[in-house]
């Protein structure tokens, strides 16, 4: 787990923004994006077993994406002020690994 675990959780419930600054395989380096939380945990089809981190990053038209990182790629966390809304979120996972009264599978907003 990372040291920031707790936040991350709170972030979860509490529907707050992150930024993040992660290791990117497709970058070569680290990147920091403002993601939301998702869930932590093992998801099914992970063969190693390992939990990771899930966010949802829905900054850009172009990259919008589900990030699902092992502890070891993120470097830090931080809280930030912003809320988000999860029906932006497409394709929720059910069921949650962390208990929140986020709508299951709810589709895109627009």
């Amino acid at each position: 787990m990372i040291a920031s675990h707790p936040s991350f959780l709170d972030a979860i419930r509490a529907r707050i923004l992150l930024s993040v600054r992660y290791y990117s395989r497709t970058d070569s380096g680290f990147v920091e994006r403002r993601l939301a939380p998702v869930d932590y945990g093992i998801e099914l089809g992970d063969e190693d077993g390992l939990s990771r981190y899930r966010f949802w990053d829905g900054e850009e038209e172009g990259t919008r994406r589900f990030l699902r990182l092992l502890p070891a790629e993120i470097e830090r966390v931080q809280v930030l002020g912003q809320s988000f809304d999860p029906a932006g979120i497409p394709a929720l996972p059910d069921p949650w690994t962390i208990p929140r009264d986020w709508p299951v599978g709810t589709p895109p907003v627009g």
